[in-house]
């Protein structure tokens, strides 16, 4: 066999690094660190707001009742009602053919109203008829008292009133 020979390491020369000199003239100017940002303290804003008021009672709608043949004396207008509730007033006119009480959810006059009252005889100041209020949703709702003339056959000037329906908790 033949014999084995160790070869010897190398060395490898590392050169050694050393500081140069500077010269003379140059200076070591220092220099301004920017410090870190701080974000701004937060500050309270008040928002101003309306100063509140008292609340002054809503005015009571009218009665639009033209003619003082055709009224509705009660419930007076902006009346909050519930169950069975009279209808009082005025139907009566010298060409008197016959009136009837009508009855529509909101306030618009030129809706589809439905009767639900009437009679062939005139009424002065007194009952005109009950309106029943118990099949009838919660809210506002109008009242219309028309008399035909029997001349005619026409409508005189109506009477309206607006009124509000609270059935619940009663």
């Amino acid at each position: 066999m033949p014999a084995t020979t160790a070869t010897p390491p190398m060395a490898v020369a590392v050169p050694e690094l050393l500081p140069t000199a500077t010269s003379a003239s140059a200076s070591v100017q220092p220099v301004e660190v920017p410090s870190t940002p701080v974000p701004p303290t937060p500050t309270v804003t008040a928002t101003p707001t309306d100063v509140p008021q008292p609340v002054a009672d809503a005015p009571v709608p009218s009665a639009a009742c033209p003619d003082p043949n055709v009224q509705i004396s009660s419930p007076q207008p902006g009346a909050v009602v519930s169950g069975d509730v009279p209808i009082i007033g005025t139907a009566d006119h010298e060409e008197f053919w016959y009136y009837k009480l009508e009855r529509t959810e909101g306030t618009n006059l030129d809706g589809a109203f439905l009767y639900f009252e009437g009679q062939q005889t005139a009424v002065s100041n007194g009952p005109l008829g009950i309106l029943d209020t118990s099949f009838m949703v919660d809210g506002v709702h109008t009242l219309r008292l028309t008399v035909v003339d029997i001349g005619a056959g026409t409508d005189l000037p109506t009477c309206a009133v607006v009124i509000t329906v609270a059935n619940q908790g009663s």
